[in-house]
């Protein structure tokens, strides 16, 4: 049943994946627009997506004893998984139009995939299987990276290159997800530096809860 399970969770990962390199998006009429940069690397969910198709990846190499799975990689892919689905349905709740372009929207099975069921296969792999919230240095490290890799991409790289998405004023550009271009510096400030605290205790209470169970 692992092996299977295995075998299923990289394959949807990677169909998910490929899609974005395929003729889907060109066909759903979501080829990047022009002044945007970055294509897909663009958005948040889609480092996930990347994430979570290494750890099954990594996985399934573990299940044939080809290569070990590291369970730090485990411990952020659930991390980064719970933070995209949390972040993207709870924003989708208050305004659809807060992380989505008008006009510009992915199939619905793309939609679930990347926002939802990867994260799921994720928290199957990571908290049956596998393992994780282990290695405490090694856990928080990798966070740590990651989130300033993602806010420093943003911030000095795409933002900088890209031209579109704009506010409704038309005065803010460039930003991946449209509610970005529609506030303050110090407010977006604010949300990188709530969603990294929220990031921290939410890794802190999952590995109390699993320490807690062990005992």
């Amino acid at each position: 049943m692992k092996a299977a399970f295995r075998v299923l969770a990289f394959s949807l990962n990677l169909l998910a994946w490929s899609w974005f390199f395929s003729d889907g998006p060109h066909n759903n009429g979501l080829d990047p627009h022009p002044d945007s940069w970055g294509g897909q690397w663009r958005f948040l969910t889609f480092w996930g997506l990347n994430v979570n198709l290494i750890m099954t990846g990594g996985a399934l190499l573990s299940q044939f004893k080809i290569a070990k799975l590291p369970t730090w990689l485990c411990t952020h892919a659930v991390i980064h998984s719970s933070v995209v689905m949390i972040l993207y349905w709870s924003l989708v709740a208050i305004d659809p139009y807060l992380v989505r372009v008008p006009g510009r929207y992915l199939p619905w099975y793309i939609e679930y995939q990347v926002h939802l069921l990867t994260g799921f296969l994720c928290y199957l792999e990571a908290f049956k299987f596998t393992g994780c919230f282990k290695e405490l240095k090694k856990d928080l490290l990798m966070i740590n990276i990651m989130n300033l890799a993602y806010i420093s991409w943003v911030e000095f790289v795409i933002f900088p290159m890209s031209g579109h998405p704009c506010n409704k004023a038309g005065t803010v550009c460039g930003f991946p997800y449209p509610f970005l271009n529609e506030i303050p510096t110090s407010e977006r400030i604010g949300i990188y530096v709530f969603s990294t605290a929220f990031v921290f205790m939410f890794y802190f209470f999952v590995r109390k809860t699993i320490l807690h169970f062990k005992k």
